[in-house]
């Protein structure tokens, strides 16, 4: 699980809107956690994602063809990069 802080601008607060981690240092820390993957095996049909800086990885199975889950994962791709 990967977790990131975020350092919110200084100033003194008095510990309310949602803050998580509390005051550190008159800094206040948000410590954020991704949410695992959910999915049913019995319906994912396409998985794609990048493995690293240059790397990506894509799974597919009946309906899509090659061409056809090619095209879905450049085009999330080029969204990406708008």
């Amino acid at each position: 699980m990967a977790v990131e802080e975020m350092h919110a601008g200084t100033g003194a607060g008095n510990g309310s809107g949602g803050e998580r981690g509390g005051e550190r240092g008159g800094r206040r820390q948000l410590v954020m956690h991704n949410k695992a993957p959910m999915w049913n095996e019995n319906s994912q049909v396409m998985q794609f994602g990048r493995i690293d800086g240059n790397a990506y990885t894509l799974d597919f199975q009946y309906p899509f063809s090659a061409l056809q889950a090619f095209a879905v994962a450049l085009a999330n791709v080029t969204q990406r990069l708008k």
